[in-house]
């Protein structure tokens, strides 16, 4: 059995090495086409943080309306629960609920970013430059770099849209708590006291 491990092992070093055949231009052109699919995905993200907003100021309006029609009803029937009772529960849940709008809304604003040049400044520094331009290889790495800057800028405004995002569904969900408390603590004053 060693023998044979022997002989592989002597084999494997008789074989000649090949060298590494693969040029730049078709590094860059994979490089591009990552580049390119990076960007279109950071793309997509920013339309689905977009409409994730959308939808938390939705949310907000569809509580906002349900606790305005069910204030007047509540106060009429309070029995022995006190008008300030209501002033502070309602006070509370809306507080949060406009926080969160406040911030839905901010994840909504497009910030200044990174965009592609005019094609007449590009052709411009193109004539200007033509030794960077040389080969399809310069080329591509010009254009993987210009993705990569384009890309970083969405990408950095599209983390603090989350950020915000997260805050405003954290706020949702601490009016929905309170509303929750809130009926609670109603409840056990109406049938303790």
């Amino acid at each position: 059995m060693k023998r044979k491990v022997i002989k592989i092992k002597a084999r494997i070093k008789d074989k000649p090495k090949k060298e590494n055949t693969v040029d730049k231009e078709q590094l860059y052109k994979y490089a591009l086409e990552w580049a390119e699919f990076k960007y279109s995905e950071e793309i997509r993200r920013e339309d689905s943080i977009i409409q994730q907003s959308s939808n938390m100021q939705t949310a907000f309006s569809v509580i906002s309306a349900a606790l305005v029609m069910a204030a007047p009803v509540m106060v009429d029937n309070r029995g022995r629960l006190p008008l300030e009772f209501f002033l502070v529960a309602f006070s509370t849940i809306i507080l949060s609920l406009m926080l969160s709008l406040l911030f839905a809304t901010i994840a909504q604003k497009r910030k200044p970013q990174m965009m592609v040049n005019y094609v007449e400044k590009e052709t411009k520094d193109v004539i200007d430059n033509p030794q960077f331009f040389a080969t399809e290889a310069q080329r591509l790495k010009y254009r993987v770099d210009y993705y990569g800057k384009i890309e970083k800028s969405l990408h950095d405004n599209n983390k603090s849209r989350v950020k915000n995002i997260k805050t405003s569904m954290i706020l949702f969900y601490i009016s929905l708590g309170l509303c929750a408390m809130w009926f609670i603590t109603a409840m056990c004053i109406l049938i303790f006291t």
